[in-house]
């Protein structure tokens, strides 16, 4: 980022932070009876398939409700469903 070697003394080194679905996830899925993963974050009808998709027509799945990924990857997943439509 920096492009220069640098030090740093620090007692402890953050990498990331953790991300955890909110609380109200569970209630959200019960109302349009979608599917969770493991982990509490929605989970799409098929991950090579249909990987934005639900199971329910009409709903679609982006950014850090599907899992912790970077903003990159977020957009890069809403231009492919947008070429779909």
């Amino acid at each position: 980022m920096l492009h220069e070697p640098f030090n740093i003394r620090a007692d402890v080194v953050v990498l990331a932070a953790a991300i955890v679905p909110h609380a109200e996830t569970r209630e959200l899925a019960k109302i349009y009876k979608l599917p969770l993963d493991c982990r509490r974050f929605f989970q799409e009808a098929h991950a090579k398939l249909r990987p934005v998709d639900f199971s329910n027509d009409g709903l679609f799945l982006a950014g850090l409700a599907h899992y912790p990924k970077p903003i990159e990857e977020t957009i890069a997943q809403l231009r492919r469903r947008w070429r779909e439509q």
